[in-house]
């Protein structure tokens, strides 16, 4: 499926501009996140084919990669989650490792600790999820459906990121396969992002 977002960040009571994310999903292990300004100016992208992660930003015109299983690998994405772990997160249902608990969604409230020691707790509803708070040793996030949207905000830094779906449709085909080149591509952690 496709789905795209409005989403607005605010970090340090400042808002940054608005922007529209487009989650393109084969399946949880393979997908695109790309980002456009207001007007359809490319961002950023985010690509995630199973074991290798490539980001790249579209206005500086560089790239890198990253592993999407990793929490904090990616650039502007800095919430604690791993890549693998959004387009969950997006279309508001638990994680990847919150369904290999065993989770339910039927209403009531659950807790449980992963098996990277994050503890998650949250409440569901007759809708399905209505939040959830993930706790790591760092901070904590903070996940609340709102309407058709949610917000997440991230305790460490004070950022807020609230976004609505506007469309969702299937897929018109299968994605692309990351290029040969994303090995040569410098490390995420190592790039400069001043």
């Amino acid at each position: 499926t496709q789905h795209l977002f409005r989403v607005e960040v605010e970090r340090k009571g400042a808002i940054d501009p608005s922007f529209r994310l487009s989650l393109r999903l084969e399946d949880e292990e393979r997908f695109e996140l790309i980002a456009t300004d207001p007007f359809g100016r490319a961002l950023w992208k985010i690509e995630v084919d199973r074991g290798t992660g490539r980001f790249l930003d579209e206005r500086q015109r560089w790239a890198c990669r990253f592993d999407p299983a990793a929490s904090n690998a990616m650039p502007r994405l800095d919430w604690g989650l791993t890549a693998l772990e959004l387009p969950a997160v997006l279309r508001g249902a638990l994680p990847g490792p919150a369904v290999s608990e065993g989770v339910g969604m039927e209403a009531g409230s659950f807790e449980f600790r992963d098996a990277r020691g994050r503890l998650w707790t949250g409440e569901a509803d007759a809708r399905g999820l209505a939040s959830w708070r993930m706790e790591t040793a760092d901070g904590a996030l903070t996940y609340r459906r709102e309407g058709v949207g949610a917000t997440l905000s991230d305790d460490r830094s004070g950022a807020r990121l609230r976004w609505r779906e506007l469309a969702a449709e299937p897929l018109s085909g299968p994605l692309q396969p990351l290029s040969a080149g994303t090995p040569e591509l410098p490390e995420c952690a190592d790039a400069d992002l001043s």
